[in-house]
């Protein structure tokens, strides 16, 4: 039994008392059982012919990311008039219905004979995070669409074997960068840009659909990425209130004082990887907690939340390489830097953050009264960090990934 299996019983006993254990290993149990009938079944699949015009899609977190905009814009440009389109997802039920599109499952632990088979004759799969197809059939097709400019904190590439044929990168540098984190060759990377950093470009009016009378309010996004997850952890300290410079609760309400005198709201997106558990999040009048469900539920996507702020928060999360085409403040919380067990890509990563480095409630206060006043000490550092970033600053990344499948 694998690790995370193992992990994912003790939460369900942690959660649902032993019976809930039981269950779970029950289910794991049976799938072992069906795990050859699903094996058997995609071999024989995969003796059909192959369907150049199927395009299986998926995502981590269902239905999102630079997968999902690019499904989106295939929608909008007709494409799905010439190919069918295949979504992999947990709860099918949930999504939009349109003509030659279809939700699938491949997660439960039973027999997923319509997945296998699409899995066996589909031309082309386009994943974020393409970890679980091995030795794809010839003539197929897998692009790794990505999940992020460039990576800041320490990677390596999750399997030791091939997981895609090419992966979209935005530059020369992102190129190399990747290529050294899963161990490919240059000429398996490809510089598109991602289709998500085409939402930057759009503007839509995201905060009234979250929040009611936040009018003429400056918006503070603070996004952190994930320090305690089911899999992994990345850090020991404690980050309750997920602003690893606040550690009590009478902090996180004098920062909210500070935030409403000066007409701020600031958004706490919350990781999809994070471990909720650990987190005490509370509402307040100016700070408010998000997480992915509140923006699934608003139909907002991440980036289209991105281009709203003002100013954006971050620790060693690669979003603020997207936020740097907007060129707009970032102040870098690095509280819990020392703590950081996962570490970076680079022996000096505060060199990569071209804006204020802040440690302490008082750091952060004065950097927001610096943005509300117009002060920008950094925009020079952000001019030259964007141009090594993006070979492509525009809103066009869906238009070349079309014309590199040659569609």
């Amino acid at each position: 039994m694998s690790n995370s299996i193992k992990t994912r019983i003790k939460k369900a006993a942690s959660s649902g008392g032993m019976t809930g254990a039981f269950k779970m290993m029950g289910t794991y149990a049976i799938g072992a059982l069906f795990k050859p009938l699903n094996a058997l079944s995609l071999s024989l699949f995969r003796k059909l012919p192959l369907k150049k015009n199927y395009i299986v899609l998926e995502s981590e977190g269902d239905y999102a990311d630079n997968v999902r905009v690019f499904y989106e814009y295939l929608l909008e440009h007709g494409y799905n008039r010439q190919y069918k389109l295949i979504w992999f997802v947990h709860d099918t039920s949930l999504y939009p219905k349109h003509e030659n599109v279809v939700f699938i499952s491949r997660f439960h632990p039973f027999l997923t004979l319509r997945a296998n088979y699409y899995t066996g004759v589909a031309g082309l799969f386009l994943f974020s995070h393409p970890y679980w197809l091995k030795n794809w059939r010839k003539g197929q097709r897998v692009v790794d669409v990505n999940h992020g400019t460039a990576p800041l904190k320490q990677m390596t590439s999750p399997k030791d074997y091939k997981i895609f044929d090419r992966i979209l990168c935005c530059s020369p540098y992102g190129r190399d960068i990747w290529s050294k984190v899963y161990k490919v060759p240059r000429k398996d990377t490809v510089i598109t840009g991602m289709p998500r950093i085409d939402l930057l470009y759009r503007h839509k009016d995201c905060i009234p659909l979250l929040f009611d009378r936040q009018e003429d309010k400056k918006i503070i996004l603070s996004m952190q990425t994930f320090k305690q997850s089911v899999r992994v952890n990345d850090s020991e300290k404690p980050d309750p209130f997920a602003l690893n410079i606040i550690n009590k609760k009478d902090e996180l309400i004098k920062l909210d004082s500070f935030l409403t005198q000066n007409k701020m709201l600031m958004v706490v997106k919350i990781h999809h990887l994070q471990d909720m558990s650990l987190i005490n999040a509370a509402d307040l009048e100016s700070i408010k907690y998000i997480t992915d469900s509140d923006l699934f539920a608003a139909d907002i996507q991440v980036n289209e939340l991105v281009e709203c702020a003002d100013v954006l928060l971050t620790d060693y999360s690669s979003v603020y390489y997207e936020y740097l085409l907007l060129d707009r403040p970032i102040g870098f919380l690095i509280g819990d830097i020392n703590e950081y067990s996962r570490g970076f890509m680079i022996d000096d990563p505060l060199s990569m953050m071209p804006g204020k480095k802040i440690r302490t409630l008082t750091e952060l206060t004065g950097f927001l009264s610096e943005c509300a006043e117009g002060k920008d000490d950094f925009a020079e550092d952000r001019r030259l960090l964007r141009d090594k970033m993006y070979t492509y600053q525009d809103g066009n990344n869906c238009d070349r990934l079309i014309k590199y499948l040659k569609f």
